[in-house]
């Protein structure tokens, strides 16, 4: 396996972290999380050599993979941990900020963050700056 940097490793450690725990835990619908978890750390693993992704950028996407698993597993009082809400602005049933919300806007930056060399290899140079930040923001 080319290009196995550390954060790839961890990713395919954390892919069986995440196996382990969801069927130790009874949680077999987080094994379909795995799958995706899985397909992603092999797909930026084959595809580093041709878009040399930021190293800081693996390592957002690694903290990621964390983020979701112990979202999903971690029991936190009644629920899990993305259930918690961190910063009761509103309150129920509207309650900001929760754990979930924070993951989802984590992980919409970093997968631009990872599309952004993708579409700089592919957009057309005459296209301009601007065409690809918008390309990136829309993936």
């Amino acid at each position: 396996m080319a290009n196995l940097k550390p954060q790839f490793i961890i990713g395919y450690l954390l892919t069986a972290v995440l196996v382990t725990w969801s069927v130790l835990s009874g949680k077999h619908e987080f094994l379909i999380y795995a799958v995706v978890v899985l397909v992603l750390v092999m797909l930026l693993h084959n595809t580093h050599k041709i878009y040399n992704y930021n190293s800081g950028v693996l390592w957002a996407f690694v903290a990621w993979i964390i983020m979701h698993i112990l979202g999903g597993l971690l029991v936190v009082g009644d629920g899990v941990l993305y259930s918690w809400v961190m910063i009761p602005i509103v309150g129920e049933p509207y309650d900001l900020l929760k754990y979930d919300q924070v993951v989802h806007v984590y992980c919409y930056t970093v997968v631009a963050m990872l599309l952004w060399p993708v579409l700089n290899k592919v957009a057309k140079p005459d296209n301009g700056h601007k065409t690809l930040v918008v390309m990136t923001v829309l993936a």
